[in-house]
């Protein structure tokens, strides 16, 4: 605006224009990036599923309970699937291509993946702010089976490569305590959160590879300071994970794995704790904090 000053005094009075009054096109361009950051990992794709889900037939399924059964036989079955040429990988870039046309810095990271990607790049590449985190967890927020399909080829080298470090990363928290916490801050809309609310008992399945922190003060750093009320709220996850039965079922591929990603992260050394695509977790076993007063 040419007149900051002027506008401030009737801005005041809207808390969502709060902060956001520019005069300067670059900090304006700046704060529409950051915000645009925020909204990609704030949102959560996740479903909310009766504590029942389990036992129910596909006939007895409502329809959140038949998408859920059928996104993790995809997901199943693209992580079972071996890809030994380049052809997943092509389809993936083929996609990223055409919806970067546009944006030559993307394009030339899109090029240095098709030149330089091994499989045990993959996690790197997912934490790395670029095309491939954006346009994958897209897919997966809005359940497109095309376009997950299309990039098959990382979901499974991801997947795989979490697996791998599971079992060694269980033998190192293990041996100090048999229950592993991690935390996620993020925000949520305030009828969603009313959902999460009402679902307390059954369970929760995160439709993404689900990034949380060891680290409390970090997650509640990325869930705000409840700015965003009354349409967003501010929350924290609080999931506890019980390493002894985690243990005795060290071979169990029923369960997704996990592992810290400080070695392999694009961002090193923020004790990130990365777990696979379609992780359930049992309702009561999660505690979610509303920063910074109401916890449930």
């Amino acid at each position: 605006c040419h007149d900051k000053i002027k506008h401030e005094q009737w801005t005041k009075q809207y808390k969502k224009l709060d902060n956001r009054l520019f005069d300067d096109k670059t900090l304006l361009l700046e704060k529409v990036e950051l915000d645009v950051k925020s909204c990609i990992q704030n949102f959560l794709p996740m479903r909310l599923l009766h504590s029942n889900i389990r036992q129910k037939t596909l006939r007895d399924l409502d329809y959140e309970g038949g998408m859920f059964m059928w996104f993790q036989l995809l997901i199943e079955i693209l992580i079972m699937m071996e890809y030994p040429n380049d052809e997943a990988k092509n389809d993936m870039l083929e996609i990223c291509r055409k919806q970067y046309q546009n944006n030559p810095i993307e394009i030339s990271r899109i090029e240095e993946f098709k030149d330089t990607y091994t499989p045990k790049d993959a996690i790197k590449w997912y934490t790395r702010d670029c095309f491939l985190y954006r346009l994958l967890n897209k897919a997966l927020r809005i359940e497109n089976f095309d376009i997950i399909y299309k990039f098959r080829h990382i979901i499974s080298d991801i997947y795989q490569q979490l697996k791998q470090m599971h079992p060694s990363y269980l033998k190192v928290v293990s041996t100090k305590e048999n229950i592993l916490t991690v935390y996620r801050g993020q925000h949520m809309a305030a009828e969603e959160l009313e959902r999460l609310k009402l679902h307390k008992n059954g369970y929760i399945s995160m439709n993404t590879f689900l990034s949380t922190s060891l680290s409390c003060e970090a997650a509640v750093t990325f869930a705000g300071d409840g700015s965003g009320r009354p349409q967003y709220e501010s929350i924290m996850f609080e999931i506890d994970i019980p390493l002894d039965e985690k243990k005795s079922n060290d071979d169990d591929d029923s369960i997704p794995p996990f592992s810290n990603i400080n070695q392999v992260s694009y961002i090193p050394n923020e004790n990130e704790i990365l777990f696979s695509i379609e992780c359930i977790q049992e309702g009561y076993k999660n505690k979610i904090r509303i920063s910074p007063v109401l916890v449930i």
